[in-house]
């Protein structure tokens, strides 16, 4: 008993089955034939013919509507079937989408188990290698750092490692008795800040203008390269003058440090130094940023390895030293904290910046409680858990300083970010704190040449390094 849409005498759209519509329509055509009395026969006939032939239009007519109103309401009914489907489709897609950040949250990608791979080196203490991808001229320099007498159990060198000036860049050592000051570097403290807007704000909610209104307010807002910013304000005075009261710097850093350091705060710098906005695998929006401690970092650093050459007997700059119980020794990890303090702070005062920028475009606040802030190039106190070697070999646990030259520190449970080469995504990470890295991790995407090479070089091929499972991935952060 299929269903049919019956125009009405009143013109309205009624619904009826076939049986309905025909026992409806024989009292009205009846009415019809009724209403011709009092003709002649012959008359009367042709009149009944015409009925009939009138009667028989119509009921052609109605079988027409009915034909199309029946392929009206299949096809209406074919409408909403593939209207629900792609809803269920569409329902899916979601449910997947909304799983696989979770799965990747709580699986790192798949990698290899057979890092680190161990080198041994003769006359000095084995190399963790956790990359295969690794050139010679880096390599020599690991087994240097190896051979130096300054770092005890192991180095480790982490998948992004590459050749640096002076240090490798993705190592990472300890030491019990020495500090090298150009392995910290010259920008003491450089790292990473990143922080979700809260919202969530959506990649959708950003539209091309107002991409390009927050761009415009950070660059005139955040200085860059050489840049500070006109005038120190009174909360940058209030963090120097809190700086200087937690760390008590050295007579000869306070002699150094002039306006221009309280200005500096909340400059970016050059570089490979940058400020973005990226979105997360479930597409919300976070502020990210690289930077470090700008001067007083590069001065410090430039200042000390002249001391740690003298110290160290004219050695090779590259590998020069200061004893830690020394005198200069001392002065040194000082000011270094310092500017590790420092760096922090100029990080934290460019991202409140970076959040009232976006807060004057999308009216929408900062969750600040979720902020990760940290250094890849620096030096720290830790307790460590190592197995030595020599001597029949045996598991230590002992306080030694832990210095990271592009590396990240990784212990259990610890917030990090790798950020990504430009234009790829960047990572959201958490520690194992797994001791053969001395618990650390890569700091970026790596370089398969130096920066002079790079510009020297057209591009053809591209080269991916794997993140070892020394962190779990939380989140992945697009531009």
């Amino acid at each position: 008993r299929r269903h049919f849409a019956a125009p009405a005498r009143c013109g309205t759209v009624l619904i009826c089955d076939e049986a309905e519509l025909t026992a409806a329509a024989g009292p009205l055509f009846a009415k019809a034939a009724a209403a011709g009395g009092g003709s002649s026969s012959s008359s009367s006939s042709s009149v009944q013919q015409q009925k009939q032939q009138q009667q028989q239009k119509q009921q052609q007519q109605q079988q027409q509507q009915q034909k199309q109103q029946q392929q009206q309401h299949q096809q209406q009914q074919q409408h909403q079937q593939q209207h629900q489907q792609q809803q269920h489709q569409q329902q899916q897609r979601q449910q997947q989408q909304q799983q696989q950040p979770q799965q990747q949250r709580q699986q790192p990608q798949q990698q290899p188990t057979n890092f680190p791979v161990k080198l041994e080196v003769k006359g000095g203490v084995p190399v963790h290698l956790y990359t295969d991808d690794i050139d010679a001229d880096t390599k020599q320099q690991l087994i240097n750092l190896a051979r130096s007498g300054i770092a005890v159990g192991f180095v480790a060198a982490m998948p992004d490692v590459h050749l640096g000036k002076g240090a490798t860049i993705g190592s990472v050592f300890a030491s019990r008795d020495f500090v090298c000051p150009n392995a910290v570097g010259v920008d003491i403290g450089c790292g990473m800040c990143a922080v979700p807007v809260e919202g969530p704000l959506l990649r959708k909610d950003l539209p091309g203008k107002k991409l390009l209104a927050i761009q415009r307010g950070l660059r005139s807002s955040i200085p860059t390269g050489s840049e500070s910013h006109d005038r120190s304000t009174p909360a940058m005075e209030a963090t120097m003058r809190t700086l200087i009261a937690q760390h008590a710097p050295t007579p000869w850093l306070r002699q150094s440090l002039t306006s221009r350091h309280s200005r500096q705060l909340g400059s970016l710098g050059g570089g490979n130094h940058f400020v973005e906005l990226v979105y997360d695998e479930e597409d919300r929006v976070w502020m990210m940023l690289h930077s470090g401690s700008r001067n007083i970092g590069n001065v410090t650093a430039q200042h000390y390895d002249e001391v740690a050459a003298k110290q160290s007997g004219g050695r090779k700059e590259a590998l020069a030293f200061l004893r830690i119980k020394s005198k200069e020794g001392q002065h040194y990890l000082t000011d270094m904290e310092f500017c590790q303090s420092y760096a922090s702070e100029n990080r934290r005062f460019m991202i409140e910046t970076f959040a009232e920028v976006v807060k004057k475009e999308t009216g929408r606040d900062t969750l600040w409680d979720q902020m990760v802030n940290i250094h890849h190039n620096y030096c720290e106190c830790e307790q460590c858990r190592y197995y030595d070697g020599s001597g029949g070999g045996q598991w230590r646990e002992e306080q030694l300083w832990v210095t990271r030259k592009g590396a990240t520190s990784a212990k259990s449970g610890q917030l990090g970010i790798i950020p990504g080469s430009m234009g790829t995504g960047s990572y959201i990470v958490r520690g194992k704190g797994q001791p053969d890295s001395w618990q650390s991790c890569s700091h970026g995407a790596g370089r398969s040449m130096s920066r002079t090479a790079a510009f020297r070089t057209p591009p053809t091929t591209t080269r991916t390094r794997t993140i070892v499972t020394t962190t779990t991935i939380i989140t992945i952060t697009k531009q």
